[in-house]
């Protein structure tokens, strides 16, 4: 049967990304499987907890309307906290999406490319967001790569090649999909070298 030190061990995996964890054959058929069960539960359900008072998890306005887009906002936001992430790299069409982001207050750069000229207005207005106008003729591996050099010049060259490097594109509609040729919809995380 583990013992508490296991169950602390497991803490430091809950902020790694980690999506499930195994129990092993000692475990279920040790003598008392239910309390190692309630041990790793209550680790995560202990360290859920910290999240959603140091996050402001709490505080996430879903808009019905917009559920897949504040959804996948809201899994940006908390990839940024959980994970040491350096920067955030978006394409928007409206606006909306880094808006929601950026009121989040994510305390790392947010990057975020439009073809519209009033979107690319109102996006340097937000918190922490420098916006960028890009071509109409720009695909999703041209706003990776001018979202990487960006990056290099943001941190004035200061970026290791194994920094962490997140890319979020959002929208409810596949409608939307001809507006933004071939960008995918959801959040990637790339290695810096990798982008």
């Amino acid at each position: 049967m583990p013992h508490q030190a296991t169950y602390d061990s497991i803490e430091q995996y809950l902020g790694a990304g980690v999506d499930a964890f195994m129990l092993g054959q000692e475990t279920a058929f040790g003598e008392e499987p239910i309390e190692d069960i309630t041990g790793l539960y209550n680790s995560i359900i202990k360290y859920q907890a910290t999240l959603q008072t140091n996050f402001g998890m709490h505080e996430v306005y879903i808009n019905t309307e917009k559920e897949i887009t504040d959804y996948l906002i809201y899994n940006a936001y908390r990839t940024s906290k959980e994970i040491d992430i350096k920067a955030i790299i978006c394409f928007t069409h409206n606006g909306y999406s880094v808006s929601r982001l950026s009121t989040l207050k994510p305390n790392i750069p947010i990057i975020a490319f439009t073809k519209i000229d009033d979107t690319y207005k109102y996006l340097n207005l937000l918190w922490a967001v420098k916006g960028y106008k890009i071509s109409n003729s720009f695909d999703y591996a041209h706003v990776k790569k001018i979202g990487k050099e960006i990056i290099r010049i943001i941190f004035k060259g200061n970026i290791s090649l194994d920094d962490k490097i997140l890319i979020m594109h959002a929208h409810d509609t596949a409608e939307n999909d001809s507006i933004d040729e071939g960008i995918m919809n959801g959040v990637e995380i790339y290695k810096f070298k990798d982008i």
